[in-house]
């Protein structure tokens, strides 16, 4: 889907990376000679595409970029680690929409019952849809220290080329009312009500990029620990939120190595499998509440919507074909 609109004498073109064919949205407004502005809304991911600087279009957006504005937004922390990572025209103007997932995930939830919370039955939950290969490494450090009796583990995927070391890889299915391929907005497995914390491998490793994944704990007033890039837990305290330092020793957050980080996480939950976990959740109960508390107020916020989001509601208010992350409940 490409949008158009006449500011004056600028005729901008908006496009959306989940809004279609994203590369037939770019080359239709390169291919209009009347526009003078290209927006690029990516805020559901941390990059455009893996490969579109080898598409045909590319060198055209570049060149494009050199005499007109294009503006890119991607939902991740503006960090060194993405500068590093990510790949776009030199001249367009990136702009960082770190909470894109909180209002993203509390529209989603709306309509999700509170899960009932009970004793804790195991350590930890940990869903996982997509093989990355920082998940397989997730996976096969769990089967090195005997973990998996500690938790409950998702798993999906069949045909993965990753060498496990220690790990034979299966399907894991939690219970027959959560489905293989999870729409994780409208069915919670019971380990929402009965685990005591999420271990989460986030989206990638190459940006700080949070996701539903991470928030869903938060709305849920869970603790989390998260196997992603060196420092992510630093990113998500710099929102505010506040980490566990009562019961995690958050060292590993600063490891550069990925091995020695996921070992350090694993070293962390054998620490927690060995404690009164009714306990250390009367510890945190009020980090618990700050971070639910913190995470419903951002999601509606609109001080925390970036200002290229506000001019694209202003200038479509009244078209409801944008897409709804955008609008919806932000607008």
């Amino acid at each position: 889907m490409v949008l158009s609109s006449a500011v004056n004498t600028t005729v901008i073109k908006d496009v959306f990376i989940w809004g279609g064919d994203l590369d037939q949205q770019i080359e239709d407004a390169l291919n209009n000679e009347q526009c003078t502005q290209i927006n690029i809304f990516a805020g559901e991911e941390w990059e455009i595409r893996i490969n579109w600087h080898t598409l045909p279009y590319y060198s055209k957006l570049r060149k494009f970029a050199s005499r007109h504005p294009v503006n890119i937004l991607v939902g991740c922390h503006q960090t060194d680690l993405h500068k590093q990572n990510f790949v776009a025209p030199p001249e367009a103007w990136i702009h960082y929409w770190p909470t894109h997932w909180i209002h993203h995930t509390a529209d989603k939830l709306k309509n999700i019952v509170y899960p009932k919370q009970l004793p804790p039955r195991k350590l930890f939950l940990s869903l996982n849809n997509k093989a990355h290969p920082h998940r397989c490494m997730m996976m096969d450090y769990l089967e090195k220290n005997n973990l998996f009796e500690h938790g409950d583990v998702s798993w999906h995927e069949k045909n993965v080329h990753y060498d496990f070391k220690w790990w034979k890889m299966k399907t894991m299915i939690l219970d027959h009312n959560y489905p293989q391929l999870v729409n994780s907005y409208n069915t919670l497995p019971q380990g929402f009500s009965d685990t005591f914390i999420s271990l989460i491998a986030e989206a990638n490793m190459k940006a700080h990029f949070v996701t539903e994944k991470t928030w869903m704990p938060i709305f849920f007033k869970r603790p989390f620990i998260i196997f992603g890039p060196q420092g992510i837990h630093r990113e998500i305290s710099y929102l505010g939120f506040k980490m566990f330092n009562e019961i995690i020793d958050y060292h590993f957050d600063t490891i550069e190595n990925q091995d020695k980080r996921c070992q350090a996480i694993m070293d962390q939950l054998k620490l927690l499998a060995n404690r009164d976990l009714n306990q250390l959740k009367k510890i945190i109960k009020p980090k618990l509440e700050h971070n639910y508390k913190l995470a419903r107020k951002i999601a509606f916020d609109q001080s925390y919507i970036p200002a290229m989001v506000k001019d694209l509601c202003q200038r479509y208010q009244t078209d409801h074909t944008i897409q709804q992350p955008f609008i919806g409940s932000n607008h």
